[in-house]
């Protein structure tokens, strides 16, 4: 469709010559020049991948990494290239059963966009069901698809500690550049906050009164 005529031709004379160069030949196909002209129409626009780029450009909270990733993943997949009218809740469910991952992975995928489906329609109007997405989420979870993560109820042992804090000495002692993982594991521990909320503390969180 957007292939220069005089290109195409060139190309089936090269492939009647030879057809074994074929896909090599492929790559000398030219675009018609009328190509920089178009416009994308606004229904090519309400895609579900425009949308999560629309949510992610103008969210003015900070969006975790874990969240940014997934998001990420759904809009570069096939599921992320169709229109926003087209999908109901046969087509979420499919797309979380053909996740490879574990039904918590797969809760977290459905959580995240759910949150996409909360705000598309009253924010920018992209044509995004929130019923389609509550009717799948239930299906998924009467299906055992989706998950909530096992609850941990396990701490290491006193003997585990004093591994971790062996191995992370020694190399601290041949590294004196690495980070303090035994300062580090210790406030993980006493503080009991995650990897993300460790790494986001700056200097001026430290409370000294």
């Amino acid at each position: 469709l957007f292939i220069d005529e005089g290109s195409y031709k060139d190309y089936e004379q090269a492939v009647t010559a030879d057809s074994a160069k074929a896909e090599t030949l492929l790559g000398g196909l030219a675009l018609d020049a009328s190509i920089n002209e178009a416009e994308a129409t606004s229904e090519q626009l309400k895609v579900l991948h425009a949308c999560i780029k629309k949510v992610t450009e103008e969210s003015t909270k900070a969006i975790g990494k874990t969240k940014a990733q997934v998001l990420r993943a759904i809009s570069d997949s096939d599921f992320g290239q169709k229109r926003c009218s087209q999908i109901g809740s046969a087509d979420i469910v499919a797309f979380a059963r053909s996740l490879k991952v574990q039904p918590q992975t797969a809760g977290n995928y459905m959580a995240h966009l759910s949150s996409v489906f909360s705000i598309a329609r009253p924010a920018w109007g992209y044509p995004l069901d929130e019923q389609a997405m509550a009717d799948a989420r239930k299906v998924l979870g009467k299906l055992g698809a989706v998950g909530k993560s096992k609850r941990r109820d396990r701490r290491p042992t006193l003997e585990e500690l004093d591994k971790l804090m062996k191995h992370f000495g020694e190399i601290r002692a041949k590294r004196v550049d690495s980070n303090d993982m035994q300062a580090i594991t210790a406030f993980a521990i006493f503080s009991t906050r995650r990897q993300e909320e460790i790494t986001l503390l700056t200097y001026e969180d430290l409370d000294v009164a």
